[in-house]
């Protein structure tokens, strides 16, 4: 029953784990360029700091849980580390780097890491099941 338990929160995990990635991407990459030409299309959420604490404690324990499944069955290292280094970088530009560039390449850095540790973390599962 655990297994069967673990194969269905793999199965979702993951691609939730990416979903949550790739809306950081948007939020980073794409909000500033769309605000910069329609500011007034800015929810005050969006530019509110606290945004991102939320996604990043939102993305660490989805990552862990896609992640830590996905390590018992498949047992790579590099894989595992990979999401953690984005999880670090993610935390890293929304708890620590002042607001501008560095924040923005830290945080896209690290989503994408992340979203690529899943991504491979969800393939290995799909070939193993």
């Amino acid at each position: 029953m655990r297994n069967l338990l673990n194969r269905r929160v793999w199965r979702w995990a993951d691609p939730a784990a990416v979903g949550v990635s790739l809306a950081c991407l948007g939020h980073c990459v794409l909000l500033p360029v769309l605000f910069s030409v329609a500011p007034w299309l800015a929810p005050e959420f969006f530019r509110d700091e606290a945004f991102h604490r939320w996604a990043v404690a939102v993305a660490v324990p989805l990552s862990a849980v896609g992640i830590g499944i996905g390590f018992r069955h498949h047992r790579r290292v590099p894989l595992v580390l990979l999401a953690c280094a984005g999880l670090l970088a993610m935390m890293a530009g929304a708890l620590l780097a002042a607001d501008g560039p560095t924040e923005t390449a830290v945080t896209v850095a690290g989503a994408t890491a992340v979203a690529a540790a899943h991504l491979r973390n969800w393939q290995l599962g799909r070939l193993r099941t």
